[in-house]
Protein backbone atom coordinates (compact mmCIF):
# COMPACT_ATOMS: atom_id res chain seq x y z
CA UNK A 1 0.00 0.00 0.00
CA UNK A 2 1.90 3.38 -0.82
CA UNK A 3 2.35 5.91 2.12
CA UNK A 4 0.38 8.60 2.13
CA UNK A 5 2.49 11.80 2.00
CA UNK A 6 3.65 13.73 4.56
CA UNK A 7 0.93 17.15 5.48
CA UNK A 8 2.36 20.44 4.36
CA UNK A 9 4.31 21.72 7.53
CA UNK A 10 4.85 25.81 8.09
CA UNK A 11 8.22 25.58 6.88
CA UNK A 12 7.05 24.16 3.67
CA UNK A 13 4.14 26.17 3.35
CA UNK A 14 6.58 29.18 3.96
CA UNK A 15 8.52 28.60 1.16
CA UNK A 16 6.03 27.53 -1.15
CA UNK A 17 4.83 31.19 -0.13
CA UNK A 18 7.57 33.34 -0.70
CA UNK A 19 8.45 31.29 -4.09
CA UNK A 20 5.07 32.10 -5.48
CA UNK A 21 5.00 35.62 -4.13
CA UNK A 22 8.29 36.97 -3.38
CA UNK A 23 6.94 40.55 -2.31
CA UNK A 24 5.61 38.55 1.14
CA UNK A 25 8.85 37.83 1.86
CA UNK A 26 9.96 40.86 4.07
CA UNK A 27 6.41 41.13 5.80
CA UNK A 28 6.54 37.65 6.43
CA UNK A 29 9.67 37.65 7.74
CA UNK A 30 8.37 40.37 10.25
CA UNK A 31 5.79 38.30 11.66
CA UNK A 32 7.83 36.53 14.66
CA UNK A 33 7.18 33.01 13.79
CA UNK A 34 3.25 33.75 14.16
CA UNK A 35 1.39 31.55 11.90
CA UNK A 36 -1.62 33.49 11.73
CA UNK A 37 0.22 36.36 11.48
CA UNK A 38 1.99 35.29 8.54
CA UNK A 39 -1.48 33.76 7.26
CA UNK A 40 -2.17 37.35 7.64
CA UNK A 41 0.13 38.98 4.97
CA UNK A 42 -1.44 36.22 2.63
CA UNK A 43 -4.77 37.18 2.74
CA UNK A 44 -3.51 41.21 2.63
CA UNK A 45 -2.12 40.08 -0.41
CA UNK A 46 -4.89 38.06 -1.98
CA UNK A 47 -7.55 41.01 -0.99
CA UNK A 48 -5.29 43.56 -3.08
CA UNK A 49 -6.05 41.50 -5.57
CA UNK A 50 -9.65 41.43 -5.17
CA UNK A 51 -9.29 45.04 -4.82
CA UNK A 52 -7.52 45.93 -7.81
CA UNK A 53 -9.34 42.94 -10.09
CA UNK A 54 -6.48 41.67 -10.86
CA UNK A 55 -7.47 38.17 -11.47
CA UNK A 56 -4.48 36.45 -12.77
CA UNK A 57 -3.02 37.02 -9.18
CA UNK A 58 -6.39 36.38 -7.11
CA UNK A 59 -6.37 33.04 -8.98
CA UNK A 60 -2.79 32.21 -8.61
CA UNK A 61 -2.88 32.51 -4.79
CA UNK A 62 -6.91 30.58 -4.84
CA UNK A 63 -4.69 27.64 -5.38
CA UNK A 64 -1.93 27.95 -3.18
CA UNK A 65 -4.35 28.69 -0.45
CA UNK A 66 -6.74 25.57 -1.82
CA UNK A 67 -2.95 23.73 -1.79
CA UNK A 68 -2.33 24.54 1.90
CA UNK A 69 -6.08 23.84 3.31
CA UNK A 70 -6.08 20.72 1.82
CA UNK A 71 -2.33 19.25 2.11
CA UNK A 72 -1.23 21.43 4.82
CA UNK A 73 -0.84 20.21 8.76
CA UNK A 74 -3.78 20.63 11.16
CA UNK A 75 -1.66 24.22 12.34
CA UNK A 76 -1.60 25.35 8.21
CA UNK A 77 -5.33 24.26 7.50
CA UNK A 78 -6.28 26.07 10.40
CA UNK A 79 -4.69 29.19 9.59
CA UNK A 80 -6.13 29.35 5.90
CA UNK A 81 -9.66 28.89 6.92
CA UNK A 82 -9.14 31.33 9.88
CA UNK A 83 -7.19 33.67 9.09
CA UNK A 84 -7.49 33.90 5.43
CA UNK A 85 -10.81 32.63 4.41
CA UNK A 86 -12.95 34.38 6.80
CA UNK A 87 -11.46 37.47 6.73
CA UNK A 88 -11.65 37.92 3.14
CA UNK A 89 -13.52 40.78 2.25
CA UNK A 90 -16.34 39.89 -0.59
CA UNK A 91 -18.98 43.19 0.25
CA UNK A 92 -18.69 45.93 1.88
CA UNK A 93 -21.69 48.07 -0.02
CA UNK A 94 -19.52 50.52 -1.81
CA UNK A 95 -17.45 47.89 -3.93
CA UNK A 96 -19.13 44.92 -5.68
CA UNK A 97 -16.61 41.50 -5.32
CA UNK A 98 -18.86 39.05 -6.07
CA UNK A 99 -17.03 38.11 -9.12
CA UNK A 100 -13.73 37.21 -6.53
CA UNK A 101 -16.36 34.84 -4.54
CA UNK A 102 -17.23 33.19 -7.46
CA UNK A 103 -14.30 32.25 -8.72
CA UNK A 104 -12.96 30.44 -5.23
CA UNK A 105 -11.85 26.85 -6.18
CA UNK A 106 -14.26 24.43 -4.43
CA UNK A 107 -12.44 23.49 -1.61
CA UNK A 108 -12.24 26.78 -0.81
CA UNK A 109 -15.66 27.99 -1.64
CA UNK A 110 -16.84 24.90 0.68
CA UNK A 111 -14.53 25.81 3.82
CA UNK A 112 -15.84 29.54 3.49
CA UNK A 113 -19.45 28.56 3.51
CA UNK A 114 -18.86 26.04 6.45
CA UNK A 115 -17.61 29.30 8.41
CA UNK A 116 -20.23 31.05 7.47
CA UNK A 117 -22.17 28.26 9.04
CA UNK A 118 -20.38 27.20 12.18
CA UNK A 119 -20.09 31.32 12.86
CA UNK A 120 -23.73 32.17 12.16
CA UNK A 121 -23.02 34.89 9.15
CA UNK A 122 -22.70 35.56 6.35
CA UNK A 123 -19.31 36.55 5.04
CA UNK A 124 -20.09 37.34 1.20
Amino acid sequence: MPSRAKPIHRSVMLQELKAAFPELREAVNQCDGLLHFEIGEFRRLTQSFIDTKNKKELVRSYHLAARFLIFGDRKVSNAIALSYLEDLNFRDGRVSRAWAHDLLPTTLAEEHRALEVSLGVRLT
